[in-house]
């Protein structure tokens, strides 16, 4: 089973489809293409922080999903050294190369970019922030 084809079919699909249209326009001051290039999703999916963000929206379903990122993950690993702790990812989620990246946050909102070696998160003194 192709690893687009089961994106395709998640309840996330429009979510992945944002992120993949932001990866390929990753400037927030111009317009996303309105529709993704031919492969397109084939080469995101190649991207291990992609995948990273395919897997935690895939958790965040529940259920057998959580099941199938396990799976998936097996056989096509994501990022190293990429965390994401958030339950409410907003679409467009751009992570640029995502080595020793870290994120910890409340909510993320439509089309936020996050750079490698970042790290996002609380203190002491209150929770996690939203983005």
């Amino acid at each position: 089973m192709p690893l687009d084809w089961i994106v395709g079919r998640a309840p996330c699909a429009e979510a992945v489809r944002r992120d993949a249209l932001r990866l390929a326009q990753p400037r927030l001051d111009l317009d996303l293409p309105a529709t993704l290039k031919s492969g397109a999703m084939r080469d995101a999916l190649a991207r291990r922080e992609f995948r990273s963000v395919l897997y935690m929206r895939l958790n965040a379903l529940g259920g057998t999903w959580i099941v199938l990122a396990a799976v998936l993950r097996r056989i096509w690993p994501g990022q190293v050294a990429l965390e994401i702790n958030c339950d409410d990812v907003g679409p467009g989620l751009y992570i640029s190369h995502g080595f020793a990246t870290i994120v910890v946050a409340r909510s993320i909102g439509r089309d936020c970019l996050i750079s490698q070696q970042v790290t996002i998160g609380y203190s002491d003194r209150g929770g996690p922030p939203t983005l």
